[in-house]
């Protein structure tokens, strides 16, 4: 996959997460059941996770709606913390990996 494509995908929050706004900052809280693996009967039932996002995460995942492609974001986010295109590319490129591995985001990607 290039990152034209990359740039194109459509960023889409996972259902079972919520989200808390408290001023500039966001709580995103997710839950997750137990799945059906031999390895998963040693697990809780369910797993609760909580994460507290600064003013500029809780930006970026205020944008995410499932409407807006990543190019849309990083030039949202470019825009308002004033920041080189290459910087703010790179910065929302890394958040949204990070929100993928913790399942809070999922990314829609063209198979073109």
């Amino acid at each position: 996959m290039g990152r034209q494509q990359s740039l194109a995908g459509i960023p889409v929050l996972n259902p079972q997460a919520t989200l808390e706004t408290n001023g500039d900052c966001t709580t995103v809280k997710i839950q997750f059941e137990k799945g059906k693996s031999w390895i998963e009967r040693f697990r809780p039932q369910t797993i609760r996770r909580r994460y507290e996002l600064d003013e500029f995460g809780s930006f970026v995942i205020r944008l995410i709606d499932g409407k807006r492609c990543v190019m849309d974001l990083v030039h949202a986010f470019r825009t308002r913390f004033r920041m080189s295109p290459r910087e703010a590319e790179l910065g929302i490129v890394a958040f949204l990996t990070t929100l993928m591995k913790r399942h809070i985001v999922f990314i829609g990607v063209s198979a073109e």
